[in-house]
């Protein structure tokens, strides 16, 4: 797995789930015991050992909810909340037209987001979809229309 692909699995996974689900628990233990430090394909050490004195599942777990969960939650984790005059229906699209498999509901989560920017490039279908640009440009082109 590429740097790309696993640091947009990790944080793919960590903004689509609540800190209590049974996926991301086995995650946060492994940062609180330092096991993520040595896998992590980035330069963050300072960060990772920040991260690791300050796992509090209680308080994460409320600090998620009341960012993306709750009614009036402080920010949306939704795209279509952001990019005006597009529906969920547009990312759904472009990713059944690269192949992914989705299940019903939306598919616009960053968290979402992340996962299947993750997928794309660890089924090298970036070469594919458009031999002249990054995964990352392509993303900004065709996701966010940057």
């Amino acid at each position: 797995m590429k740097k790309f692909s696993l640091v947009c699995r990790l944080l793919g996974t960590l903004f689509n789930r609540a800190p209590d689900d049974a996926v991301v628990t086995p995650l946060l233990t492994m940062i609180e015991q330092g096991k993520l430090k040595p896998n992590w394909p980035l330069n963050q050490d300072a960060l990772l050992e920040r991260m690791q004195q300050s796992v509090d599942l209680i308080a994460l777990t409320a600090d998620y909810h009341a960012l993306f969960i709750e009614q009036g939650g402080a920010v949306s984790p939704w795209r279509s909340s952001y990019v005006e005059n597009e529906e969920e229906d547009a990312v759904r699209v472009f990713l059944q037209q690269r192949g992914m498999p989705l299940k019903e509901g939306a598919v616009d989560h960053f968290g979402a987001l992340l996962l299947a920017a993750s997928w794309l490039e660890n089924c090298a279908l970036v070469a594919l979809i458009h031999p002249n640009h990054s995964l990352v440009t392509f993303l900004q082109l065709e996701l966010f229309r940057v």
